[in-house]
């Protein structure tokens, strides 16, 4: 960088100096470009001035200043001063430019006595050359730098692109723990409601449940979240509700079944099977309590013991293990007795 060196009347010479340079060259390229294109008896239109119709005078370029003479079309010479000036005036900012370059690439004379001959000679020659080729290095400069600012825009707005989609997947992320945290505190605020077996601690947990489970669409097919809740209400006497949790949960899992990619289904196919088994098989066990409530009615408490032996058997064919379970139920105790019972769990053994 330029060293504090220099007195003000310096730097005011130094600035002469290149502002001279840059003219010089400015009007230099300005010059050179008319000589080459006379040599192909071609000039810029812009230095013509064409009489109207009307005899009126009418600029074929960009000034009507110039005198018309009777020649319909008459060389413009006030445009060639006119031009000339401003490519003086883009020479000197040209040659400003280049010599910042130089003063930022480090490359300008570091020398405490700047004024020498080598110095002023090296800084016109700058000036000059920089003058010389600013038209064209000005806009190459320019496209290069809204080229260059374009590119950072477009990083930018791709950085803050992955931002939003850093921050929607870290709050996503936080969502899910905290949904996840939700199910296993009310999990376990269902499971001590069956331990205790009261009242209000079933109501609070079945409250919390039935809050949790539409949350999410795979809570449906949760057989933890839906199995805990049917429990909850068989244990409250709300059979009817129970029934419709179970049922739920089966038409869930068929219509999950049915989404997924005939590469996933495999891997879950078991799984599905046995939970729809033991949804069947909690059925089962509410219409065998239904029977026994409507005992009193023996038509109803038939028809509702034939309702739990058609689930039993779909509970049965989906998972053989629900042979022995069903022996050990309490809840089926009503319709045991009967030869239906008898036939769906035969070959298994009570615990």
């Amino acid at each position: 960088m330029l060293r504090c060196v220099v007195g003000l009347t310096d730097i005011t010479k130094i600035i002469l100096l290149i502002v001279a340079g840059g003219f010089v060259g400015g009007i230099a390229s300005f010059f050179l470009e008319l000589i080459s294109n006379s040599v192909h008896n071609k000039r810029p239109s812009c230095f013509y001035l064409q009489k109207g119709n009307d005899g009126v005078e009418g600029a074929h370029g960009n000034s009507t200043t110039c005198v018309i003479t009777n020649d319909n079309k008459k060389l413009c010479w006030k445009m060639y001063i006119i031009h000339s000036l401003i490519r003086g005036f883009i020479g000197a900012a040209g040659a400003f430019g280049g010599i910042l370059v130089l003063i930022v690439a480090s490359k300008f004379p570091q020398e405490k006595d700047l004024f020498t001959i080598a110095n002023l000679l090296f800084l016109l020659s700058m000036s000059v050359i920089c003058g010389y080729a600013s038209d064209r290095l000005l806009p190459a400069l320019s496209n290069a730098l809204m080229k260059r600012v374009q590119e950072l825009e477009n990083k930018t707005a791709e950085f803050e692109k992955k931002h939003e989609e850093a921050l929607k997947n870290a709050k996503s992320d936080n969502d899910k723990l905290k949904l996840k945290h939700e199910v296993s505190v009310a999990c376990l605020s269902g499971y001590h409601a069956l331990n205790s077996k009261t009242a209000t601690n079933i109501s609070i947990a079945i409250d919390t449940l039935e809050k949790v489970l539409p949350k999410n669409e795979l809570h449906k097919i949760d057989r933890s979240i839906n199995f805990l809740l049917g429990a909850l209400y068989r244990n409250s006497n709300e059979y009817e509700k129970a029934m419709e949790i179970y049922s739920k949960f089966i038409d869930s899992v068929n219509s999950y079944k049915s989404n997924l990619k005939s590469q996933e289904l495999p891997e879950k196919e078991e799984e599905f099977k046995r939970n729809i088994a033991d949804a069947h098989f909690n059925k089962a066990c509410i219409y065998s309590l239904q029977a026994e409530q409507l005992k009193s009615d023996s038509a109803d408490s038939e028809q509702m013991k034939q309702k739990a032996f058609i689930e039993l058997e779909m509970a049965i064919n989906g998972n053989a293990d629900n042979k022995i379970d069903a022996n050990n139920e309490p809840d089926l105790n009503f319709i045991k007795s009967d030869d239906k019972f008898k036939k769906l769990v035969e070959n298994s053994k009570s615990v």
